[in-house]
């Protein structure tokens, strides 16, 4: 499965992709116009992880397993994401 989030100021909580394989890899990419010191990042919250997550990043994770989600970014920012 794929998954397009185009736009605003758009953001997850925190989640598990239940449906993926619990051995396989999602892959995360960020893009648009954001200030990642300020406001994006990735929280992996099994890990008691929060990782900055510029524009362009992808990272690859055990969505299925591991619970996920996101800092919003600011106010006139804006952010795109795709996972899969």
């Amino acid at each position: 499965a794929a998954s397009f989030n185009c736009g605003g100021r758009a953001f997850t909580v925190c989640h598990t992709n239940s449906p993926n394989l619990s051995y396989g890899l999602c892959a995360v990419w960020a893009g648009d116009s954001y200030d990642p010191k300020k406001g994006g990042h990735l929280i992996l919250f099994k890990l008691g992880l929060v990782v900055e997550f510029p524009p362009g990043a992808t990272i690859f994770i055990p969505s299925s397993i591991v619970s996920h989600g996101n800092i919003p970014i600011q106010e006139g920012e804006t952010w795109v994401s795709f996972t899969q």
